[in-house]
């Protein structure tokens, strides 16, 4: 009994307690509990939908600025990758850097649009992308070294360019030098001014110390027969000059019309000039040859106008190669048929001067001063044309009684006919022939006895000699080759910088006038800003500074170049 009423007094007291308790909860206690669970929750998620946006939106916005990238540069210069092979962005009617960040932005918006006015459809604006912005932070112009050199390396991609340097020098190796023969040219010189006529006089006037006897015999005889008799032997057995002349005078008179009167047409000769980028173009002028004697003409030639004397510091840099070979896929010269444009665009390369005429001029002269040396290397040990020579130099200056003077005429005189020889292979250089390197007696052309007879005609009839095709065993060399050779001579920067030169007067000439390849661009990089609005952000319980501002700036960089290859 005393335990079942122990057991109904506990049941008694648990129902007191629970009435208790039942009468401390709220009304709506759970619901709120449940809520701030539910909103915690949706926060977690809100949170992580808009991270996820932010981030499908930065690789959106990248895929679309890449893609505007790549077709705002499809819109390159025709006409520079048409002629020249090079990809640049403008270039002409002041078209640059604000025109391409113009289309860039144009064509960026029309890729980020959710509907487009040719579709039936339409997408929901998931990303809402507003006030899109571009700039261009960083270009690189065509004419930059690096970017140029990648890109004629990606034009020249199968094109043989190793070993040009070797291949056109290793023709002209041993060619002499004229340091040897500035002397002999010294003493010409003094003859030809007249310092050496007072001589002249004396040995007409008066019989020399070791011939007075002799003389004055002949003088007594000289209404005798035996005497008429002794002035014919010795008239038969003196020896004759076969120049027929004084070839010194007729050299000098050849000389005054200029150089290319006498190795090409100078009426189809191009009368264009070649305007620099910047400043004036550099190079001395021509000089006037007219009044100069035979000696100091040939001196000139030697000293001055010798392209061989820096060939130990020739550059035969890699970047150097490219140039010169692609100069020679897209360059013009004299021997190519060019109706407008830029006609001699090597020679440039090679001479620098303003005048197409005057580049021309300057490498035909280099071209007679190499054909000169080496024609004079077979001249000089000619024992014939050595004696030819000896008679016409003691003819002229034996009066003077001096080795020295009679020896200096001489070389002159070998010399004037080594030039002339020169004129005959230029000619035939000029009319697409390839000649011979070293001379020999059978390919050598000029006559001793023509020395006095030198003209174009000449010079053109006995280039007709050489043939079309290439001597035996790779011993001849072409107009080309040799302008290949004075390429290499000229500094890397310079022939970068005349190889735009070329580049954007020839399109000028050709296309437009207001073409400027300094505007040119190869390569930019963009800087997109835009404003994502957050979706979950402006509810009330979202603390704003932990997510920034409602606005939610952002930014892409996108890059794009033209590629080589």
């Amino acid at each position: 009994m005393e335990i079942l009423t122990l057991n109904r007094r506990h049941k008694r007291k648990g129902k007191e307690v629970v009435a208790v308790l039942l009468q401390w909860r709220k009304p709506g206690s759970v619901t709120v509990f449940l809520t701030m669970i539910f909103l915690l929750t949706f926060s977690l998620l809100g949170v992580t939908y808009d991270c996820a946006r932010m981030s499908a939106v930065q690789g959106y916005v990248k895929v679309a600025g890449s893609s505007a990238a790549k077709t705002v540069f499809g819109n390159y210069n025709r006409e520079l990758f048409q002629e020249y092979g090079l990809l640049g962005y403008g270039g002409y009617d002041g078209r640059g850097r604000e025109d391409l960040n113009r289309d860039f932005l144009e064509i960026l918006e029309e890729n980020i649009k959710t509907s487009h006015s040719n579709y039936q459809s339409y997408a929901t604006d998931i990303y809402r992308i507003r006030q899109m912005q571009s700039e261009i932070r960083k270009d690189a112009a065509l004419t930059e070294e690096d970017v140029f050199y990648e890109q004629i390396a990606g034009f020249l991609k199968y094109k043989k360019v190793k070993g040009i340097a070797d291949a056109v020098w290793g023709k002209v190796k041993g060619t002499p030098t004229g340091t040897e023969l500035a002397d002999k040219l010294d003493m010409a010189e003094k003859y030809e001014s007249g310092d050496y006529e007072e001589l002249r006089g004396d040995m007409q006037k008066q019989p020399g110390e070791n011939g007075d006897k002799e003389l004055t015999e002949q003088e007594e005889k000289q209404d005798s027969g035996d005497g008429n008799e002794d002035k014919a032997q010795n008239h038969k057995d003196s020896p004759k000059d076969s120049a027929g002349g004084n070839p010194l005078e007729t050299f000098s008179k050849m000389m005054r019309d200029g150089v290319l009167s006498m190795v090409c047409e100078k009426e189809n000769l191009s009368e264009r000039e070649i305007i620099p980028r910047e400043g004036e173009a550099e190079g001395q002028e021509e000089r006037d040859d007219g009044e100069k004697g035979a000696a100091d003409l040939l001196k000139g030639f030697i000293k001055n106008k010798n392209p061989l004397e820096n060939v130990g510091q020739m550059s035969k840099g890699k970047k150097k190669l490219l140039l010169l070979a692609y100069a020679g896929e897209v360059c013009s010269d004299y021997l190519t048929e060019e109706e407008e444009g830029i006609c001699y665009a090597r020679e440039y390369l090679a001479a620098g001067k303003r005048e197409e005429k005057s580049n021309l001029a300057s490498v035909v002269n280099r071209l007679l001063a190499v054909r000169m040396l080496l024609n004079f290397a077979y001249v000089a040990t000619d024992p014939a044309l050595q004696e030819k020579s000896l008679v016409t130099a003691t003819a002229l200056a034996g009066f003077t009684g001096l080795p020295p003077v009679i020896t200096g005429v001489q070389y002159t005189i070998l010399l004037i006919l080594s030039f002339q020889e020169a004129c005959v292979d230029v000619t035939a250089l000029l009319d697409g022939k390839a000649v011979p390197i070293l001379k020999n007696s059978t390919n050598f052309k000029m006559k001793y006895e023509e020395i006095c007879l030198g003209s174009r005609n000449l010079f053109q009839k006995k280039a007709a000699g050489y043939g079309n095709k290439r001597g035996g065993s790779g011993m001849s060399i072409t107009y080309q080759e040799y302008l290949v050779a004075f390429q290499l001579l000229v500094n890397e920067k310079t022939l970068f910088n005349r190889t735009l030169d070329v580049i954007q007067q020839d399109l000028r000439e050709k296309y437009n006038q207001s073409f400027c390849i300094d505007d040119c661009i190869s390569q930019c990089t963009y800087r997109m800003t835009y404003e994502m609005n957050y979706v979950f952000q402006q509810l009330p319980f979202m603390d704003e500074s932990q997510w920034g501002q409602s606005g939610g700036g952002q930014c892409q960089e996108v890059s794009y170049g033209y590629k080589s290859g």
